[in-house]
């Protein structure tokens, strides 16, 4: 290092600037070496996928002229199969007692391939020897309902009044000589909205509602004297206990009414039941 401090200031400078050129240059070189190694890895990739892409589209192409042979013979084969199963049934209808045919000509598919129409025609052709069955063995309602106790056609043929109307205290109702006040005490007390007014033998002689009693409270403003037999409705809607529910709710609708009094053969009270009582049996 003595002989360079030994130079002058100039010729330092000058070496100085050698040096960096130099750099520069080895630099320079590398990076144009690395750019033309890297195009020329470029272009050897490129050339692989582009030949890679013409084989695939070589074998899509005949793999589509494979599919167009194997469609074509499946429609030969199909035609074929079809006169063989043409012979086959017209065979049969000759041998059979009686000869539906439901055949189609033609699918709804394109391809003529998937069974279109012709599932749609078995359907309503079976739809049909159904419909024949039941009206020829007599098939009622009744008879569905026990075929199927559980769905709401079974419910509404099948539920009895007695199974889901109100028994024993459960049932509101009050004597014949009963105060206004009594009467509005046993309607709260069973939730009902009305309660029947019965004699010593549980015989029905009237009800009374909540409609009555609000047509009682506009006329009469004074309720401490009145008694439950001068306001009640006599001759109310009832009844019988085997008689279905599907009955009651058409007994309901009719006289637009939303209870019903139960009563026996003989006229004696034996339950009671609302349209509440009949929305949880699901007959309405």
């Amino acid at each position: 290092m003595k002989w360079f401090l030994n130079l002058s200031t100039r010729a330092k400078l000058l070496l100085g600037f050698a040096a960096i050129l130099l750099c520069m240059i080895i630099v320079v070189g590398v990076a144009f070496s690395a750019i033309k190694q890297i195009q020329k890895t470029d272009k050897g990739l490129f050339e692989n996928e582009f030949v890679l892409v013409q084989k695939l589209l070589e074998l899509r192409a005949d793999l589509n002229h494979q599919r167009a042979d194997i469609q074509q013979m499946m429609l030969e084969t199909n035609r074929t199969d079809q006169e063989t199963i043409e012979k086959d049934l017209n065979d049969l209808a000759r041998e059979a007692d009686a000869h539906l045919d439901a055949r189609v000509a033609v699918e709804a598919c394109p391809l003529n391939l998937a069974p279109t129409a012709s599932t749609t025609a078995a359907l309503a052709l079976g739809d049909a020897l159904a419909v024949a069955l039941l009206d020829a063995r007599g098939f009622n309602e009744q008879d569905f309902a026990r075929a199927h106790p559980g769905g709401a056609l079974g419910r509404r043929l099948l539920t009895h009044v007695s199974d889901v109307m109100r028994t024993g205290e459960s049932i509101p109702s009050v004597p014949e000589a009963a105060s206004f006040f009594d009467v509005l005490l046993e309607m709260s007390r069973k939730g009902m909205g009305m309660s029947a007014i019965v004699d010593s033998n549980r015989k029905v002689l009237g009800i009374f509602t909540d409609g009555d009693l609000r047509r009682t409270l506009e006329r009469n403003p004074d309720l401490r004297s009145l008694k439950v037999a001068d306001i009640m409705k006599r001759d109310p809607r009832t009844i019988a206990p085997q008689k279905l529910a599907a009955e009651a709710v058409e007994l309901m609708e009719r006289h637009k009414i939303t209870q019903l009094l139960v009563v026996s053969d003989a006229g004696e009270l034996v339950g009671a039941l609302n349209t509440h009582d009949l929305l949880r049996a699901k007959v309405i």
